[in-house]
């Protein structure tokens, strides 16, 4: 969860957030790819036990696209309001 995170939040804060609350967590925001560069993300995560094991089962869709076109859209009902 760390690499995934953004680099302005402290190292553990969505892991902390997760087992803080125990239930899945599911937001859109922006994430880091390995090499560090944003993406804008659909991030879902869950706690899980295996035996005496915890995992952290994570769902990461990269929605950047959908992002960029919701904003034209916006834009354009701007504009054609004013």
């Amino acid at each position: 969860l760390d690499t995934l995170q953004p680099a302005e939040l402290a190292a553990g804060t969505w892991w902390r957030d997760l087992r803080a609350t125990g239930r899945t967590k599911s937001e859109e925001t922006t994430a880091r790819r390995r090499d560090g560069t944003p993406v804008e993300v659909d991030l879902a995560c869950t706690e899980m036990r295996m035996g005496e094991e915890r995992w952290v089962v994570v769902f990461a869709r990269d929605v950047t696209e959908r992002r960029r076109v919701e904003r034209e859209l916006q834009k354009s009902r701007e504009e054609f309001a004013a």
